[in-house]
């Protein structure tokens, strides 16, 4: 058995546009009143949000607090100043080491913005149920015994938000081994 090869190509691509809008679905959803993003300015910046760890970038962990992300950026920044740096080699790393302290300090001490990145950050997508699994869930429904089925679909009629309550009637039945109403399972 050899495992599967990553997608390349047009499908890759493909899985990378699905995986993006799978992302921006979600985020509106888990932050409905958010104005930060365009479902445009989403595509570009989700890409760059899942593929760089901006806490690493300042040499800090997630549960950083922010004076230490602002102390931290501040020293960065004037360690990878470009006009620190005389020769043209030199010049050319700290830019883009300039660059990235920026863009990580720039997300990282705006509330929001560090809000939505660790939530990217630690999104993984909802399994989806394949054909097979719905037909499975239709067929041990369809298996259980009709009032059973039926008294799901009345509970779910009158209360379709509340919890059911499990309360178990009384009876005067006290015969050993009889069938009574506290038998059955669905009370």
């Amino acid at each position: 058995h050899t495992p599967p090869t990553p997608p390349t190509g047009a499908v890759a691509m493909a899985s990378e546009q699905e995986t993006i809008s799978r992302i921006w679905a979600d985020l509106q959803v888990a932050f409905p009143g958010q104005k930060l993003f365009t479902a445009q300015k989403w595509q570009q910046t989700c890409v760059a949000w899942r593929t760089t760890n901006f806490y690493a970038t300042l040499g800090l962990t997630s549960s950083a607090a922010d004076d230490a992300i602002k102390r931290s950026s501040r020293d960065l920044a004037r360690k990878w100043h470009p006009d620190k740096h005389t020769d043209e080699a030199s010049r050319a790393q700290a830019t883009v080491n300039f660059q990235r302290v920026n863009e990580a300090m720039q997300v990282l001490r705006d509330a929001e913005k560090r809000t939505i990145y660790d939530w990217v950050q630690s999104w993984t997508p909802a399994p989806r149920l394949s054909v097979w699994a719905h037909a499975r869930a239709a067929q041990a429904q369809a298996q259980r015994p009709w009032w059973q089925q039926r008294a799901q679909d009345v509970r779910h009629t009158f209360c379709p938000t509340r919890p059911t309550r499990q309360a178990k009637p009384t009876s005067a039945w006290s015969g050993a081994g009889q069938a009574s109403p506290e038998n059955f399972q669905d009370w």
